[in-house]
């Protein structure tokens, strides 16, 4: 996100290097924000919060990636932040009553390494995906938005996180 947006804002001509540190300030905002009541969200979602957060996810890369402004970019990064606070409070949680109780320190390391190879991985699959559809029109933002999409219709469809919890209880 934080690379990508700094990259949008310049490319788009939305604004300059400040404006850019600032669409990555106001995701940090978001889910700090989000971060506040992230456990509510988690309880009175317990079924869907990851289903949300993926939604969150694809929902605010479209409007960034099609609204062209740099207005809607700080609110799509808001979103964004909010989106990440909910995962990154949830899947925690998800891992650790869904492993033994001597084995949690080691998923929740398993889930770290994870999602670093996630972030250093991520570009070798988007950007070529973007590149194919580039003459289209649609962004790397565009694109994350719809993988975002369609891993929280898989979510929903498949009903992963009420399978996780259920098993778990």
């Amino acid at each position: 996100m934080n690379n990508n947006i700094s990259l949008f804002v310049a490319e788009e001509k939305l604004g300059a290097t400040s404006q850019a540190a600032l669409t990555s300030t106001v995701s940090l905002i978001g889910g700090m924000l989000c971060g506040l009541i992230v456990g509510v969200i988690g309880k009175r979602f317990k079924y869907s919060s990851i289903t949300i957060s993926f939604i969150l996810y694809g929902l605010s890369y479209l409007l960034i990636g099609l609204g062209h402004s740099l207005w809607l970019a700080f609110v799509g990064s808001f979103i964004v932040g909010a989106a990440m606070s909910i995962a990154m409070g949830q899947f925690p949680y998800l891992i650790s009553i869904s492993v033994g109780k001597n084995s949690v320190s080691m998923a929740l390391g398993v889930y770290v390494a994870i999602y670093s190879i996630g972030g250093v991985v991520s570009p070798f699959i988007v950007n070529p995906l973007t590149k194919l559809v580039a003459g289209m029109g649609i962004n790397v933002f565009v694109v994350s938005g719809v993988i975002a999409l369609i891993l929280g219709v898989l979510c929903m469809g498949f009903q992963f996180q009420k399978k996780l919890v259920t098993a778990a209880q």
